[in-house]
């Protein structure tokens, strides 16, 4: 064999090697059929072959170093890593997208719920409008009910709670035993007769303080009735009521069974009295009688019509 060659067989497989190192394992292996048969005795081809020997360590050292510094592949679940890390990332992005999704769904479905039912009640100044639902029976027994539905309108009401009444005033005792005459919207004096026979005469009353006529027998005043009570604030608006309600009565008078002819016309209011009290009323009365104040005189005034 001629040595001389080797070198360049060698070059060549190097640069081969280089090229495919990760496909052979040895150097060896590679070059199965290079073996170096040196004759003794043969000087110059003793030292190519070492000369050879030294390339071919050379050579062998470098593969193998090369092909142990070749880092090992590595694989999760089967799988190398940049596809695994992608399989990873794309079921995130769909497990995010169907959360979004549903929740989104269930948000646009409760506000189309909600717009559905703000839209069956609404309110039209001030007014609610609330279905009612009309069901008409058809001759046809075995046929089913019509049912129609028509809004009504129903006018909202707003209700305040409210406490007793503040006590009526008097002025008392300034005004104690003094006239006062009652007088119409028109700011006129309202006058009434005292019997169909009687003169026409201007209602006009005088203001007593500490006094007080409870209507009926158990406080000795069996005559007395209270005709009406009703809440004022004064005691003259007390007189108002009392002289505005005999205009009318007597207008009143003739269509009555015998009101023509009763003389004594007891149907008159002819006197008034407060309850100075929280909620306290002024009663309308036909006719004065026994004083009684239930030992509280401060909180009672009447007024007593004169004719």
């Amino acid at each position: 064999m001629d040595f001389r060659c080797l070198p360049t067989l060698i070059e060549q497989r190097w640069a081969s090697l280089n090229a495919h190192y990760s496909k052979t394992p040895s150097f060896s292996t590679a070059f199965p059929a290079l073996e170096l048969k040196v004759e003794p005795g043969d000087a110059q081809e003793q030292g190519q072959a070492r000369r050879f020997g030294n390339l071919h360590s050379h050579a062998l050292s470098g593969v193998e170093r090369r092909h142990e510094q070749q880092p090992q592949s590595t694989k999760l679940l089967g799988l190398s890593v940049p596809v695994f890390w992608t399989v990873v990332i794309g079921l995130v992005i769909l497990l995010a997208g169907a959360i979004g999704g549903g929740i989104g769904g269930g948000l646009a479905a409760s506000q189309h719920a909600s717009q559905a039912s703000s839209s069956s009640s609404f309110s039209i100044s001030g007014s609610n409008i609330s279905p009612t639902t009309i069901a008409t029976s058809q001759s046809d027994s075995a046929s089913p009910p019509l049912t129609m539905t028509s809004p009504t309108t129903t006018t909202s009401t707003q209700s305040t709670a409210f406490g007793p009444s503040p006590a009526p005033s008097d002025n008392c005792p300034s005004v104690n035993g003094t006239n006062y005459t009652p007088l119409d919207a028109s700011g006129n004096t309202m006058s009434v007769k005292i019997n169909p026979g009687g003169p026409t005469k201007v209602q006009s009353f005088v203001r007593i303080c500490n006094r007080n006529y409870p209507a009926g027998a158990p406080y000795g005043n069996p005559d007395t009735l209270d005709i009406m009570k009703l809440y004022l604030p004064t005691l003259e608006a007390c007189i108002d009521a009392c002289a505005t309600y005999n205009i009318v009565y007597q207008a009143n008078r003739p269509q009555r069974p015998g009101g023509a002819q009763d003389e004594a016309d007891m149907g008159l209011c002819r006197s008034v009295a407060i309850a100075k009290a929280e909620g306290g009323y002024c009663y309308l009365k036909n006719a004065t009688g026994k004083d009684n104040t239930f030992g509280e005189p401060e909180k009672c005034s009447v007024g007593v019509l004169l004719l």
